[in-house]
């Protein structure tokens, strides 16, 4: 699996997977006449997890971004691995306007009003340019006894929220600062969320698993 990292400066997904890459996305969209899987091989980061990063760049990009150059870039990611996970910034639309080839489009929200109206508002501009069924939406940090309930998002993002990410500050702040996605925590009701987001976003059948006792509780873009 890939993850891309299209935050042109100051991204974190580096942070997350715990590893200091040499070289960034836009080292790949300045040599894109390049790329090819000799030099997606010298350019991703491989990770301890088994997922490859292109990552984001340390220093930020001022001049505009080439929207074909984006597209040139993705086409050829989707031609070297099954799954590749963008990591796209809600506010350059000019990246929005280059995912044609995604398959699922995931806007994450939480349960405060800022969010949650930037996020039906995301959510609806992502319709109407690739349609409805497309678009997904996630909550994070997700509380069952919150003053704004599943219904009440539901209700402002305009279609049903499938995708209920627990609330679990210390477990997810002690994998941030280690460097380990969540997701490779079996044992926790955070990572099990995880894995099962990933897994229906991905097409993959899953067996329910449960959490052992005593035990503390993108947009994805898969190639055909």
């Amino acid at each position: 699996m890939l993850l891309i990292d299209m935050h042109m400066g100051h991204g974190d997904g580096a942070v997350f997977l715990g590893v200091e890459p040499r070289f960034s996305i836009i080292d790949a969209l300045e040599n894109i006449h390049r790329v090819d899987e000799s030099f997606f091989a010298g350019i991703v980061e491989k990770t301890s997890t088994g997922v490859h990063l292109l990552a984001s760049s340390p220093r930020p990009r001022h001049a505009p971004v080439d929207a074909g150059k984006i597209r040139a870039l993705l086409e050829a990611a989707s031609g070297m691995y099954r799954t590749t996970v963008l990591d796209v910034p809600r506010s350059d639309m000019t990246i929005l306007d280059s995912l044609d080839a995604t398959t699922t489009l995931v806007v994450v929200t939480s349960q405060e009003i800022a969010s949650l109206r930037s996020a039906a508002n995301m959510a609806e501009t992502l319709r109407n340019r690739y349609g409805t069924g497309r678009v997904k939406v996630a909550i994070n940090r997700f509380h069952r006894e919150s003053v704004i309930a599943h219904v009440d998002i539901e209700r402002a993002v305009g279609g049903s929220v499938e995708h209920l990410i627990p609330s679990d500050y210390r477990s997810a702040i002690e994998a941030l600062n280690a460097g380990r996605p969540l997701a490779m925590d079996r044992e926790s009701r955070l990572g099990l969320a995880y894995q099962k987001f990933a897994s229906e976003l991905a097409g993959v059948a899953t067996e329910h698993v449960e959490r052992p006792t005593g035990m503390l509780g993108r947009l994805a873009w898969r190639r055909a």
